[in-house]
């Protein structure tokens, strides 16, 4: 299998090694015109002696794809269609390119045979400005027909007709009145909505917590075609109706746990001690006197601390029916549940005993005390910031296929 697949990379490596290494002959024998005229130019452009061969090339790839696309370009409008002028304009563009790409290099002079290469260029601008007109012509005619429709109230309409105005506007930067049309039709296109807030938990919610709670990032949350409000900029045709209910606020008390335990480690003590004495031999008159021998003795004990562990916890959770209703049938769309938990969890520890038995997730957390316990609103607060994107992701995610 191995070997298999090996070989199958070598023939692709192969086939795509030998369509990079074309030549313009081959390239022009092909039918490849466009590319022949390309790599031939780039032949001649590297080099100061200037190849027949390559000349050649250049020449009657030109000639036939000219003749080709001018060929194309008869039929097409021989059939009369206002749509076949954008296909015109993009032969002449090609064209045009074509000649832009000989032109510098005229005349065309073979170094060695003195060959010269005779280019019957095309008087392609005019043509060109003329078919750039017809083609934006008949986008500007489209749209302006979509644009009875999107008067009419049709979004769909509004920016189908947005994007025929921006056709127009790839042909001239400046076209008639397409601009005023071209903003009509996306203001139209527009999906508005308002995004508004309801409090069924019986629950107090603090100063702030909605203007919290819909401080969206327009940037983030806005799409091209879709544009988020809030009450105090929400202008009077809006489309579409998020309603974010809080229907659940629950704290929990305040709560203050004590763990008492003890760490025991072992550690260990080497110390140098005399395992054999000096002593005295007698030899006949002479007295001789042995050095001590001296070894490490490790010797093993254990060491105790007694730790308190203080735990301080609480916790906050806030439900949301995020719901989206379209404001114009009347009617729901969908409806998501969001929820935001937010916790607050502090550890203080102090110990009695020898340190060297703590570890060191523990000496970590030595000397620090109980601190104060956050009050109710900062917590709600600090879910209504957690609440907030998830809302967010909620409405990004429906946004798709909720709205038209």
């Amino acid at each position: 299998m191995k070997n298999s697949k090996l070989v199958t990379g070598i023939h692709l490596l192969l086939v795509l090694f030998m369509f990079n290494c074309k030549t313009p002959t081959s390239l022009l024998q092909d039918g490849d015109y466009d590319e022949a005229v390309y790599q031939a130019i780039k032949n001649l452009r590297k080099k100061k002696r200037k190849k027949e061969k390559d000349i050649l090339v250049v020449e009657q790839a030109y000639r036939r794809i000219t003749s080709r696309d001018m060929n194309e370009i008869a039929n097409l409008k021989a059939e009369g269609q206002a749509a076949n002028w954008v296909r015109i304009n993009r032969l002449h563009n090609d064209i045009k390119n074509r000649q832009d790409l000989i032109s510098p290099y005229l005349p065309l002079i073979a170094t060695k045979t003195h060959y010269k290469a005779d280019f019957r260029f095309v008087k392609i601008v005019p043509m060109e400005i003329d078919s750039r007109k017809r083609a934006a012509e008949y986008y500007y005619v489209l749209g302006n027909r979509l644009m009875k429709k999107a008067d009419a109230g049709n979004k769909v309409a509004a920016r189908s007709a947005f994007r025929k105005f921006e056709k127009v506007h790839s042909y001239f930067a400046a076209y008639k009145n397409t601009s005023i049309l071209s903003d009509r039709a996306f203001e139209i296109g527009i999906d508005k909505v308002l995004l508004e807030t309801r409090n069924s938990s019986f629950s107090f919610i603090p100063s702030g917590f909605e203007r919290e709670l819909l401080s969206f990032n327009e940037r983030t949350l806005n799409d091209k075609w879709i544009k988020y409000y809030t009450e105090h900029n929400a202008p009077q045709d809006i489309d579409y109706k998020v309603i974010i209910d809080i229907t659940d606020i629950d704290i929990s008390p305040e709560r203050i746990r004590e763990d008492n335990y003890t760490l025991q480690k072992e550690l260990s003590k080497t110390v140098r001690q005399v395992v054999k004495p000096s002593n005295k031999v007698f030899v006949r008159d002479t007295t001789i006197s042995s050095s001590p021998e001296y070894a490490d003795v490790t010797t093993y004990f254990n060491v105790f601390a007694d730790v308190i562990d203080v735990y301080q916890t609480k916790a906050a959770l806030v439900s949301a029916k995020v719901s989206f209703y379209d404001k114009n049938l009347k009617r729901l769309l969908s409806t998501e549940r969001v929820n935001a938990e937010i916790e607050f969890n502090h550890i203080a520890s102090t110990f009695r005993g020898d340190r060297r038995a703590l570890t060191k997730a523990v000496l970590n957390r030595i000397g620090g005390t109980p601190v104060r316990f956050p009050s109710d609103s900062d917590m709600v607060m600090d879910a209504a910031d957690q609440l907030k994107r998830e809302i967010s992701k909620c409405i990004r995610k429906k946004d798709s296929y909720v709205y038209r």
